[in-house]
């Protein structure tokens, strides 16, 4: 049963290829998942679908045969209700649960080819000229039954026989003509269908790739190890289910579980090859033994397993035990005294819940860590408060101390922290603002919120500076003689001043706006975007109206165009002439006749509705020059009813070698012009009056159980009895069993020969032997001899030629008493096996070269040790290395630095000793430069300690 995988959220590539009109020939296996996982359809139901594109060929399968539910597993047998017409459909699986919702789909593609043999038997047997033959053998059969009952009437019915017989031999040979048709039809068939099978062929090949992909993607269940040893699993990728009631189980992260434990287990291995790869052991029974345990394994010297390692979870957590603590049972039971060691450390690491109480103490002098009552203390920003003293790392060490100084009842915080190392001078105490303790606007240099904007008195200018050289303000100026608002623009105190200025002019005191250099009374405006006046675009020239805003006509193509238009008294012929460029339209108009204007354009005449062209001037074909009727030399159109009356078949063409389509025919009418076609192909064979290829001649010819001796439906049956001119006898048939009897001789003649025989059968001697052409045939009963076919007895001795085996030798193999044995024709150029004293080695005497297996397993070319996997040791990763047979180990890693400045950093596989060398690169965060400080390295490990760095990547060579 082949499977085909679907997934309802990826769907499939698999296309099920089946035969027309195949019933019940194969089933498939179709395994539903999501995203991978085999989906379980317990107490679910699956509907199957299936339609051909752009057609209403399809059907629905309500309930399918869910075969293994909680695998996912359903059966599709191809019936003749799928497979019953040929073609490419689509096809889908619906999945419902038990209320009737739909839950998941999946589609798939199914492809139902033709059945070229059952079209053509078919044809045939419903063809009107096998009918008909077989009617014409019906009355035969009648006729030769009124013979044997009436012998008056013989030989009346004899001559009708024969006549009958004569029709028949001309229907026998239209339908012979009928079938070399066919025959040949039947090869184009037997062509397309090898076609066919080549595609098959590629599509197996897809088929299998696709389920080598999902035998490679996919977690499959495969059976359990026939020793039932969990050390014997070792497929990758892939599971099987085991109980316990059907047998015990062997190495299990439980030992071996016996036959009858009540145990149901999962045993899963998934990796990257055979050779590296993890095994998961999964309790499924009892409900409540809900526990896991992996293990990996190395194909590394003949395969090493790990250690079975338990997976701690929600339901397996691990015990006291486990990480080396009590119990609180046993810690309660502890005498008090084994605990002052630890609440020691505690009391000295960590603030306690009861601050010391200082008075009148010099906080100056507080650098112990701790929390602090502090009353009328000196150095305190209040009388009162509680402190808290915080170190840089050791507790005892009054390096770099930060003090925190919680106030009473105004609840306000300051914190201050030492400037030296040792404490010795502070900072001034800052206090900390908070929703309570906000900054007063002078506290920050601000101005109240409800201070007053309304008027700046007596200002008259306002400046800005942004760099030392760049200035910007506004001023103004109110007198009798001018008024005016500048802004000011310098980017230098000497030169480039420039001003905005707003001032009333004219008669009206309309706004005036000028733009324009300090000492300059002219200046370039340059405007960024557009400018408006009342709402209207102004143009200028780096904003130019298009022609449709002014009412023109573009250019075509962007080209510059210049148009004339004027009138030529000069000659009455001319009325009026436009030039575009290199082109130019004239209007010609005669002075004696204005119904002949012309319009000519670049020296052609235009044709309008005044002025036609000819039919001959277009080259177009004249009314007088087409017909309705079948004439000669006129081109065909259409009769008042739509119909063509021309000869639409041409009169010669390439030959086929079959019919494709539909065969052209007229009707025996004269007054019909009409062209019929037929595609019958019964219709075909009745008009030709032909029979079928597979039609019976029972009644004609002489059957296989017929005898010479009983019948009479062999013609001229006289001369294939008696004797011939030699006296030898003819063929009689036995009418009882059939069986051919003739002479000792048995001659064969081909086509036209006049040759006594061509080829001669014949039984000689004692009738033991049977010869062809006076060849002896040979036979079980006549076997040759071994000088017959030129051959040596099979007990003859081979001792002068072979090499005879020792005695006391196995029978699996031959021991020769030698140091070395050869082989080859060229004396120059021979090859040797042999055994040396350490070695077992092939020799090539040309090139004096030796491939030798040394007795300590070393194999060697030339005396140089041929390095094998176990020579080039590795472990692959983001921390791994490589070694090499020479010595050289190559080791490489990466260390996520974090919030650290140092770290240890252990190599995958220690060097020799401190000589090798190691390559360190720093990467850091945004706006801060990575460096290497310094780093310390061992044989086994270094420390590295960086600056502004997150990551580090290292890189080591050495030996080993």
């Amino acid at each position: 049963m082949k499977e085909i995988f679907i997934d309802v959220l990826q769907g499939s590539n698999n296309t099920i290829t089946v035969t027309e009109n195949d019933n019940l020939t194969e089933t498939y296996k179709l395994i539903l998942m999501k995203n991978r996982i085999r989906i379980n359809l317990t107490n679910k139901k699956v509907k199957f679908v299936f339609v051909k594109p752009n057609s209403n060929h399809g059907d629905i399968f309500d309930e399918m045969n869910i075969s293994n539910p909680t695998e996912g597993e359903v059966e599709l047998p191809i019936t003749n209700q799928i497979s019953k017409e040929n073609g490419m459909y689509s096809c889908g699986l619906a999945i419902y649960n038990n209320e009737g919702y739909l839950e998941h789909t999946g589609i798939f593609n199914l492809y139902v080819k033709e059945n070229l043999f059952e079209k053509v038997s078919n044809e045939l047997i419903e063809h009107n000229t096998y009918k008909k033959l077989i009617s014409l053998l019906d009355k035969a059969s009648d006729i030769n039954n009124k013979l044997i009952t009436n012998t008056g009437e013989a030989n009346k019915v004899n001559n009708a026989a024969i006549n009958l017989k004569n029709a028949l031999e001309g229907e026998v040979n239209r339908a012979n003509q009928v079938n070399d048709t066919l025959t040949k039809t039947n090869s184009a068939a037997v062509d397309k269908n090898t076609t066919l099978n080549n595609s098959l062929e590629e599509a197996k090949k897809l088929l299998t790739a696709v389920d080598k992909y999902n035998l490679d993607n996919y977690m499959r269940k495969v059976d359990i190890p026939s020793d039932r040893d969990c050390n014997s699993f070792k497929e990758i990728n892939v599971f099987c289910v085991f109980d316990t009631g059907a047998g015990d189980f062997k190495n299990t992260p439980e030992g071996t579980l016996p036959q009858g434990s009540c145990r149901v287990f999962l045993l899963i291995n998934r990796g990257y090859s055979d050779g590296r790869f993890q095994q998961e052991f999964i309790n499924v029974y009892p409900q409540d033994r809900v526990t896991r345990y992996i293990r990996n394994f190395n194909s590394d010297s003949n395969g090493n397993w790990g250690t079975w390692w338990k997976v701690y979870d929600e339901a397996n957590k691990p015990t006291p035990n486990d990480i080396g603590t009590y119990t609180k049972q046993e810690i309660d039971n502890k005498d008090n005294s084994t605990l002052n060691s630890a609440k020691s450390y505690t009391d000295e690491n960590f603030l306690t819940k009861a601050p010391t109480r200082l008075d009148k103490k010099d906080l100056n002098t507080i650098t112990d860590p701790g929390r602090y009552v502090c009353a009328n203390c000196t150095n305190a920003p209040t009388t009162y408060g509680r402190m808290d003293v915080l170190v840089w790392n050791d507790y005892k060490s009054a390096k770099w101390i930060t003090q925190i100084f919680y106030s009473d009842v105004s609840n306000k915080v300051f914190t201050r922290c030492s400037t030296k190392v040792d404490a010795t001078t502070w900072t001034s105490w800052a206090i900390m603002y908070s929703s309570m303790n906000k900054p007063t606007p002078a506290d920050i240099g601000a101005s109240p919120s409800n201070h007053n904007h309304d008027h700046l008195n007596g200002v008259t200018s306002i400046e800005f500076n942004s760099h030392n050289n760049d200035t910007a303000s506004i001023s103004t100026t109110v007198d009798g003689v001018q008024t005016f608002m500048d802004f000011n623009l310098s980017d230098d105190p000497n030169q480039d001043k420039w001003r905005w200025r707003f001032t009333p002019s004219g008669g009206n005191k309309f706004s005036a706006m000028e733009l324009r250099p300090v000492n300059l009374n002219t200046a370039d405006l340059y405007v960024q975007g557009n400018i408006y006046a009342s709402n209207n675009k102004v143009y200028h020239q780096g904003n130019k109206p298009s022609p449709q805003e002014i009412g023109a006509v573009p250019f075509s193509n962007n080209s510059a165009m210049t148009i004339h238009a004027d009138v030529d008294g000069s000659s009455e012929e001319e009325y009026l002439s436009l030039k575009a460029g290199k082109n130019d339209l004239r209007i010609l108009s005669s002075a004696t006749n204005q119904s002949s204007t012309a319009l000519i354009f670049n020296g052609n005449q235009i044709y309008h509705k005044g002025n036609k062209p000819t039919p001959a001037e277009i080259g177009a074909v004249a009314n007088s020059s087409v017909s309705t009727g079948v004439d000669a030399n006129f081109v065909v159109k259409r009769d008042s009813a739509g119909d063509i009356n021309a000869r639409l078949l041409r009169s010669s063409y390439q030959d086929d070698n079959y019919i494709n389509g539909a065969i052209a025919f007229r009707t025996n009418n004269k007054d019909d012009n009409y062209t019929r076609y037929c595609n019958n192909p019964t219709a075909v064979r009745e008009w030709v009056d032909a029979s079928p290829s597979n039609h019976n001649h029972d009644s004609a010819y002489l059957g296989k159980t017929a005898t010479a001796t009983n019948s009479d439906k062999l013609f001229g049956y006289g001369q294939f009895t008696g004797k011939n001119q030699k006296g030898i006898p003819g063929i009689p048939l036995v009418g009882s069993d059939g069986v051919m009897e003739t002479g000792y001789i048995i001659d064969m003649h081909l086509p036209n020969s006049e040759k006594d025989y061509d080829a001669r059968l014949q039984l000689n001697g004692d009738g033991s032997r049977l010869s062809f052409n006076h060849n002896v045939i040979y036979t079980d009963g006549n076997k040759p001899t071994p000088t017959d076919i030129g051959a040596s007895p099979s007990d003859h001795n081979h001792d002068d030629r072979y090499l005879k085996k020792e005695v006391g030798a196995t029978n699996e193999s031959f021991r020769f008493r030698t140091k070395f044995l050869e082989f080859g024709v060229d004396d120059s150029r021979l090859g040797e096996i042999g055994v040396g004293p350490n070695d077992t080695y092939i020799h090539n005497t040309k090139s004096n070269k030796y491939l030798a297996l040394k007795d300590d397993g070393r194999l060697c070319y030339s005396n140089k040790e041929i390095c094998d996997k176990g020579h080039f040791n590795a472990d692959i990763g983001l921390n791994g290395y490589q070694m090499f047979p020479s010595g050289l180990l190559v080791q490489w890693g990466y260390v996520d630095m974090g919030k650290d400045t140092t770290k240890l950093v252990n190599f995958p596989k220690s060097f020799k000793d401190n000589n090798y060398n190691l390559q360190v690169s720093v990467y850091g965060g945004p706006g801060r430069v990575p460096a290497v400080k310094t780093y310390y390295a061992k044989n086994n490990n270094f420390y590295i300690q960086c600056e502004a760095g997150f990551c580090v990547y290292w890189e080591a060579k050495g030996s080993v």
